[in-house]
């Protein structure tokens, strides 16, 4: 197949290429398991979950990410000339580079990245993530995009270049113009479906092509492994021993990092300050014990780290919405 000044040979040649989809695009390390003639569907061995995928031009294929592990995912093809656009809708993900530093994107984050620097690992730092994949093959998708719509100019190598992606990922933290391309995705009439997949796929494109998003961009931050570890480390002893009242000063001279790496490496991996963190999880704890019973509230309090009993159910509302008594009568079994 030859492609000179953007025509095909002849209108065979061009139907074929219009009718390839995305053979290389992450999947051959994931396992197939159907297709129904519209979507194809791949599991991840480690994980729970699905990855459910719809081609929607030549070479440009979309994905619906909901997957739940603690491992490791398996790596990507790093020779393929692959452009990706991820999406987070829940959960953290979490990347792993050959140079030993690592990145994070959170809710409502949009990373962009070519697939010579895709990660050597990554994970879900909260055990899970929801999100929506774009991925656009470099020799196929320019052509078909060029042609999608009359008026419509999509120039991927420009985008590529506009975005700097030959060197790095393209970065946007969570905004409302994010949220509203990819808020309606997933409540999509069937029959119109890969019409309407087709047209928010433009306009992410043209959304991204934009003077005004890079103006809104922000530089990803990289973290040594070091950091990376020592925070999951101080997270571990802060869920571990939650009764117990840290200062942040203590946990990071502890592991032998500074207090600003402490605190903006935790709120990426995990999404949350560490205090903010930790209240969550020691309210979680009480709201379990309140629904087992046994325990008066003001043992309750004392147990999970707060020593008056009015602050702990200031605490408790602000995370669970009602006081702990109210929480107690709507959540314990009945005849408790």
């Amino acid at each position: 197949m030859h492609i000179i000044g953007g025509l095909m040979e002849n209108k065979n040649q061009l139907s074929d290429f219009l009718g390839e989809t995305i053979k290389s695009v992450p999947h051959e390390n994931l396992h197939f398991c159907s297709n129904d003639g519209i979507k194809s569907v791949y599991k991840i061995p480690s994980a729970t979950g699905a990855m459910t995928c719809y081609d929607i031009f030549s070479g440009v294929q979309i994905c619906f990410n909901d997957l739940q592990t603690t491992q490791s995912l398996p790596s990507q093809d790093s020779k393929s000339n692959i452009m990706e656009i991820n999406y987070c809708i829940r959960g953290r993900h979490e990347c792993e580079f050959s140079d030993g530093t690592c990145s994070f994107i959170g809710e409502g984050d949009l990373c962009v990245n070519m697939f010579h620097h895709t990660p050597k690992n990554a994970r879900f730092p909260l055990g899970y993530y929801e999100g929506i994949g774009l991925f656009l093959d470099m020799e196929r998708a320019p052509y078909a995009l060029a042609h999608a719509m009359n008026g419509v100019e999509i120039d991927l190598k420009a985008l590529c270049q506009k975005l700097h992606l030959g060197t790095d990922c393209f970065f946007l933290p969570s905004n409302p113009s994010i949220s509203h391309i990819f808020s309606d995705l997933y409540d999509v009439d069937p029959q119109i479906k890969i019409s309407y997949f087709k047209i928010k796929t433009l306009e992410l494109l043209l959304f991204l092509g934009s003077d005004r998003v890079l103006e809104s961009k922000r530089a990803q931050r990289y973290y040594p492994r070091f950091t990376v570890d020592a925070v999951k480390a101080i997270k571990e002893k802060m869920t571990q021993e939650y009764q117990t009242h840290f200062t942040l000063e203590e946990l990071a001279a502890e592991h032998a990092i500074s207090l600003s790496s402490l605190k903006n490496c935790f709120r990426d991996i995990y999404g949350q300050t560490p205090y903010a963190y930790l209240k969550q999880y020691r309210i979680q704890r009480a709201a379990k014990l309140l629904c087992e019973g046994g325990h008066s509230i003001g043992w309750i309090a004392n147990h999970v780290g707060y020593g008056a009993t009015g602050k702990f159910a200031a605490a408790f509302k602000s995370i669970m919405g009602c006081p702990p008594s109210e929480y107690r009568k709507t959540h314990s079994p009945i005849g408790m």
